[in-house]
């Protein structure tokens, strides 16, 4: 079982630092409210992930994957019921083996987002509070009042 986890593990880590629609949230709620609110939505994209991965040791992600009409949040469901087997060798016991591997997931997603939500928060803090916010705010005026010259210049 050891030997599984230690493949997987790549695995594991090579979707978490996948950029998608996690890494997205994470990034937009670190900028907007900090650090606190990143690993508020760290935290939740986690019990979401580590529910689809029980879902789908037990079974029930393959009855919601073949549904794929009726939900609408299959497309989770689908990865793992498709990616969980690939790992698990002949005679080891699925649910146990299939459970480690979504632990493995939400641990390296949540290295992962943490670490991420502290480096936004940090260059955030950064920004808005030292000397680079200004900069930012007047090199933008500038290329926006040029952009607005040469607009001008055009029509006339």
């Amino acid at each position: 079982m050891l030997h599984t986890l230690l493949t997987f593990v790549p695995v594991a880590a090579l979707l978490s630092l996948t950029p998608g629609a996690a890494t997205a949230l994470v990034v937009r709620n670190a900028a907007r409210g900090g650090r606190r609110h990143a690993f508020l939505t760290t935290s939740g994209n986690s019990i979401g992930v580590l529910a689809w991965g029980c879902f789908a040791a037990v079974g029930i992600a393959t009855v919601v994957a073949a549904s794929a009409a009726v939900f609408d949040a299959v497309k989770l469901a689908v990865f793992f019921v498709a990616l969980f087997p690939q790992f698990i060798p002949r005679g080891m016991p699925v649910l146990p083996s299939a459970l480690a591997m979504a632990a493995v997931i939400v641990a390296v997603d949540l290295v992962w987002y943490s670490t991420l939500a502290l480096l936004v928060a940090r260059a955030r803090k950064a920004f808005v509070d030292g000397g680079w916010g200004r900069r930012v705010e007047r090199l933008t005026g500038a290329v926006l009042i040029g952009l607005g010259i040469r607009l001008a210049l055009e029509r006339r």
